[in-house]
């Protein structure tokens, strides 16, 4: 078992800066923005942070007490709702068509707010006494993991833009190998533990809370299509690795909160791929519809 967690942790690592080098090649030749695109992009980066560190743990924390759901499932997703920003969020945004750029920074900035506001946020949804979590590690892998080669994958598409085009594609299909391989690890770990836990009726709060935070997302992403994607999707993602640090901390001999977290994160990673494979789908979908539309039109056209 210590074996299987370690190689998922090195997957991870490998998962994180591939993925971050690869959007880093996709977003390195982008046209400069305006002085007014700025200040709207920043405008929807603050109220994303908003959205994701408030509104969401609220709105779990009220599905949870209005279900009068108390349990280790529970907990886990307390804890869950504490640590909005997982990894996965951008490459699920690019699949769903969203706004990348959006995403990713909405995903750097939660990863360095999250070591500050994890631990007090916790605190309140579980009604804790103190929870102390160290805020230098995780700000150090922060930059190690993903700052770092979203910087390189810049510089490589600004100076050597040949060379970045021949990377990008076999860049994202490594990342999205090491990131089935980190999925399917972590499922493999934690899969005789989930079948104790799944009659938990814990669960239907998780459940409603993993389609309540889209459809807010999508409600609260404002006008622009790109941006509501980009909220949509990022609204299910959570960074598991801090959750499983505050349960180390909490709830240290209590083993069914951790392997709640795992399959929680798990259904959630699972609701936001199905929903970034639908957005992707329904434009073609609507362009189907329309196509079968035409010939329809053509025929009720008044004759000459």
């Amino acid at each position: 078992m210590h074996a299987l967690r370690t190689v998922t942790t090195l997957l991870s690592a490998v998962y994180l800066v591939s993925m971050m080098f690869a959007l880093g090649l996709e977003l390195g030749g982008a046209p400069k923005e305006s002085k007014e695109e700025k200040r709207a992009k920043r405008r929807m980066l603050v109220w994303g942070l908003a959205v994701n560190v408030i509104v969401f743990p609220a709105v779990a924390f009220g599905i949870a007490h209005l279900l009068h759901a108390s349990s280790e499932v529970t907990i886990a997703l307390m804890l869950l709702a504490s640590v909005p920003g997982g990894r996965f969020a951008p490459h699920l945004v690019k699949l769903g068509g969203g706004n990348v750029a959006l995403s990713v920074e909405l995903t750097l900035f939660l990863a360095k707010l999250t070591a500050f506001t994890a631990a007090p946020t916790a605190r309140w949804l579980l009604g804790l006494p103190s929870l102390d979590v160290r805020e230098l590690p995780l700000i150090a892998q922060l930059v190690v993991l993903q700052i770092v080669p979203l910087m390189a994958g810049k510089w490589l598409r600004r100076k050597h833009r040949p060379l970045a085009d021949r990377l990008l594609r076999p860049a994202h299909i490594f990342a999205i190998t090491a990131m089935l391989a980190v999925f399917a690890t972590v499922l493999f770990t934690e899969d005789r533990g989930l079948v104790d836990i799944l009659g938990d009726r814990a669960w239907l709060a998780v459940a409603v809370t993993g389609l309540a935070w889209p459809l807010l997302g999508w409600l609260l992403g404002g006008r622009e299509d790109g941006n509501r994607r980009a909220f949509a999707v990022t609204a299910g993602s959570r960074e598991i690795a801090l959750a499983l640090l505050l349960a180390s901390l909490a709830f240290s001999t209590n083993r069914g909160v951790h392997t709640a977290i795992f399959g929680i994160w798990s259904l959630f990673t699972i609701v936001s791929a199905l929903i970034a494979a639908g957005m992707r789908a329904l434009p073609k979908f609507r362009a189907r519809g329309r196509g079968r539309e035409a010939p329809a039109g053509a025929r009720s056209a008044p004759a000459r």
